[in-house]
């Protein structure tokens, strides 16, 4: 499906465009093709249920960490902060990720986009979620694959896990998994109500019974009463499962540079991976309060485009323009040129971007940046528990689930 389509269809079952008498038809054609998809879902989880297909099971603790809609609801900061903690206990950590957008041939293909030491590959060729997961977690491998039954066999063969993270793996129910967290966008927690294709849910709302834990996602974006009515909503649903309130706080701003900037002013970093520019580089940092009463303009090819602009805003930044790429966008020159004349025509201080954008922006590309004189931002966000505590002390106990025991 080409981008403009997609877009297309996006912007229709979002509301734009669909009280038009072809937006009308073509909203009547996904809504039966939405009918189809659920007997489709339901059959297929009603197999999984009574045990009627095999689910392969890892010689070590699997969490899978998905949702029950397309989109950005915002998984990666959460797969970031439970590797890191796992990390920093002690454990030695593995995620698998199906790599959007990968350049993977056949459907049981995986690769090792990195390992202990090392990034191999880049975003073009692994996906970008997959390689800015590579570069934000230094020691913890990441493997690539869209069988994730083959894929975890061959990364416990070959990394020997104790605790395996199954990036976006809610739907993924051939491989066993141990403990289900499924993350809700606080924002737009159940997208319109309808299954894909016309509307945004990947499963019915029933199969969070499914979730052993529920992490709301930008919660701080929401009013207080519609945060309580989606609580409400997710203890109907599965009262046994708990549910954790997070916030993607901003933590760094950093420059987008290139390596040989980087290297003139003696900041390459230590980790810069092998890969002639397909790692990250260390970067000029500044903190997320530097964007105060700066003009910018919001540049992102992300599934919540809007939070990402409300997210600059709330720095105290003003944002001129956004400019939207559809999700897991490559980015060429022409892009950059538009985003550049963009920033140029209406005097802005600097271009705002999301690191899953950075990791697709090869360094070609970042010296036509730094030639336009333009400085492009990069915010990276983390995941903040408004209730850490408690937060920590389930993914303890979580931890302590081996095997089926706890």
């Amino acid at each position: 499906m080409g981008e403009r389509l997609q877009q297309y269809l996006i912007d229709l079952v979002s509301g734009e465009g669909a009280d038009n008498p072809l937006g009308k038809m073509v909203l009547a054609v996904l809504a039966v093709l939405s009918v189809v998809y659920q007997l489709l879902v339901l059959g297929r989880n009603a197999a999984f249920n009574r045990g009627w297909v095999h689910q392969t099971t890892l010689p070590c603790l699997v969490i899978s960490v998905g949702n029950i809609t397309a989109g950005g609801t915002g998984k990666t900061p959460v797969v970031q902060y439970l590797a890191r903690f796992f990390q920093g206990q002690g454990h030695r950590v593995c995620i698998l990720t199906r790599g959007y957008r990968s350049q993977l041939g056949s459907s049981d293909a995986f690769v090792v986009v990195s390992d202990y030491d090392s990034i191999q590959m880049g975003a073009h060729e692994a996906g970008d979620e997959a390689v800015l997961l590579a570069q934000s977690l230094p020691g913890v491998p990441v493997v690539v694959g869209k069988d994730r039954t083959r894929s975890g066999a061959a990364a416990v063969q070959q990394f020997q896990p104790s605790i395996m993270i199954l990036d976006d793996g809610f739907q993924h129910r051939r491989l066993w998994r141990d403990v289900d967290l499924v993350v809700v966008d606080a924002t737009r927690p159940f997208g319109n109500g309808y299954l894909l294709p016309r509307g945004f849910l990947r499963e019915p709302l029933t199969s969070l019974k499914r979730a052993d834990a529920v992490i709301v996602s930008r919660t701080d974006q929401v009013s207080q009463e519609t945060l309580a009515a989606t609580v409400n909503s997710l203890v109907r649903v599965n009262g046994c499962a708990p549910v954790f309130c997070t916030v993607h706080s901003p933590d760094l701003l950093r420059e987008l540079c290139t390596e040989e900037r980087l290297a003139r002013k003696g900041r390459v970093s230590s980790q810069l991976r092998s890969g002639g520019g397909r790692g990250d580089v260390a970067s000029i940092v500044h903190p997320p309060s530097f964007l105060k009463g700066k003009r910018v303009i919001a540049a992102s090819g992300i599934g919540n485009p809007a939070a990402f602009v409300e997210t600059i805003a709330g720095l105290g930044a003003r944002v001129l323009r956004h400019i939207g790429f559809p999700d897991h966008h490559h980015y060429e020159e022409s892009d950059i040129n538009h985003i550049v004349g963009a920033a140029l025509d209406s005097q802005a201080d600097a271009v705002v971007i999301t690191e899953k954008d950075a990791v697709k922006i090869s360094d070609d590309l970042r010296r036509s940046i730094q030639q336009s004189k333009v400085v492009f931002y990069v915010l990276t966000i983390a995941l903040l528990p408004l209730q850490e505590g408690q937060f920590t002390a389930y993914l303890k106990t979580v931890a302590k689930v081996q095997n089926g025991t706890s």
